[in-house]
């Protein structure tokens, strides 16, 4: 299937998109603990945050995040302020466009690698 072709539902549903959710979490997640590690060793209290509410209720882990980030776009999830909801569309969304450019990027090298040279 070209990229082209593809639905929303098809790249949140593909491997690649999972791998790229993940690293987005761990990624956000180290620099969480390193801000809480810093607060604590200055003596002060770190504010809430959206990561620390959907880590205490399950939704950091990336197979939940890829279930609320769709509802997220499907605007239907509830339990979450709009703040809260733009996060998770923002971090959703930087793992989708780093999906999509890895995507068009392997389509343009098969499409170029094999004498065509269609664009």
């Amino acid at each position: 299937m070209e990229v082209k072709e593809m639905t929303i539902a098809d790249v949140l549903k593909m491997p690649l998109f999972f791998e790229n959710v993940k690293r987005q979490l761990t990624s956000l997640w180290n620099d969480r603990e390193k801000a809480r590690k810093d607060a604590t060793r200055n003596n002060r209290r770190l504010r809430a945050h959206v990561i620390d509410h959907m880590h205490n209720t399950g939704h950091w882990e990336p197979g939940n995040f890829v279930i609320l980030f769709a509802k997220v776009l499907d605007k239907v999830a509830t339990g979450y302020s709009s703040s809260e909801r733009a996060f998770i569309r923002a971090v959703g969304m930087t793992a989708f466009n780093i999906t999509m450019q890895k995507l068009i990027n392997d389509e343009k090298a098969r499409n170029n690698g094999n004498g065509d040279n269609k664009q």
